[in-house]
C-alpha cells in the first residue's frame, strides 16, 4: 500500500535540505524560464509557477542542474551559473571559478571568485591540502620512473641529451632538464 508507493519516489538530492533565506536575490539565467540565487539555488518558472530545481552532485564533486534552454536540454554547475549571474562585473576572459572555502557544494556567490588557472591551482595545494602529481602519476608524462633511471645511468655512461632522447621518444630539453633536475628531480 501506502509505504510501497512512498518508496518508489527518489528523495530529491540537495535542493530541500537547504532552509530558504527569504533574503535571497534570484536572477534570470540568460533569455530561459530558469533562475538561480545568491545561495546557490536554482528554480525554474515554467507553467507560471517556481519550482525548485534538483541539484545533483556529478563524481567530480560539483552540483549539477538539468535544464532546457531554446528546446535543448542542457547540463550546468551551478557554480558557474552563480558566478555568471553575480560575478559578471569580475569575470575575465579564460578565468575559471573557484571555491574560495573549498567546498564544491557551497555555491553561494559571496563564496565564489574569478582566478587564473595556475591561481586556482595553487588555492587547491596550499589552502585544500591537495597534493600535486608528479612523475608518471600526472597523466601527462611519457616517462616512467625506471625510464628516468636509465636515462641517468644513460648520460653518466656518455650518452648525448639528443641520443638518450631519441631512444626514449622525448626530446633533448626533457633529457637535460633531467639530467640538471628541473624535472623528475624528486626522484632518487
Amino acid at each position: 500500500g501506502t509505504q510501497e508507493a512512498a518508496g518508489k519516489f527518489r528523495q530529491p538530492l540537495v535542493h530541500f535540505q537547504i532552509c530558504y533565506n527569504l533574503e535571497m536575490e534570484w536572477r534570470q539565467i540568460g533569455d530561459s524560464k530558469y533562475d538561480v540565487s545568491d545561495e546557490g539555488l536554482v528554480r525554474s518558472r515554467w507553467f507560471g509557477e517556481e519550482r525548485p530545481m534538483r541539484l545533483t552532485p556529478y563524481a567530480n564533486g560539483y552540483l549539477m542542474v538539468h535544464l532546457r534552454i531554446n528546446g535543448k536540454r542542457t547540463t550546468r554547475t551551478v557554480h558557474s551559473l552563480v558566478a555568471e549571474a553575480f560575478k559578471i562585473k569580475d569575470k575575465l576572459s579564460g578565468y575559471e571559478v573557484n571555491h574560495i572555502n573549498g567546498n564544491k557544494h557551497d555555491n553561494r556567490a559571496e563564496n565564489l571568485e574569478y582566478v587564473s588557472r595556475s591561481q586556482n591551482v595553487v588555492h587547491a595545494i596550499n589552502v585544500l591540502g591537495v597534493k600535486r602529481a608528479r612523475g608518471e602519476a600526472s597523466g601527462a608524462s611519457k616517462l616512467t620512473e625506471i625510464d628516468v633511471r636509465n636515462i641517468r645511468i644513460e648520460l653518466a655512461n656518455g650518452g648525448t641529451h639528443r641520443s638518450v632522447g631519441s631512444k626514449h621518444g622525448v626530446s633533448f630539453t626533457t633529457i637535460r632538464h633531467i639530467a640538471i633536475g628541473k624535472i623528475w628531480g624528486w626522484l632518487k
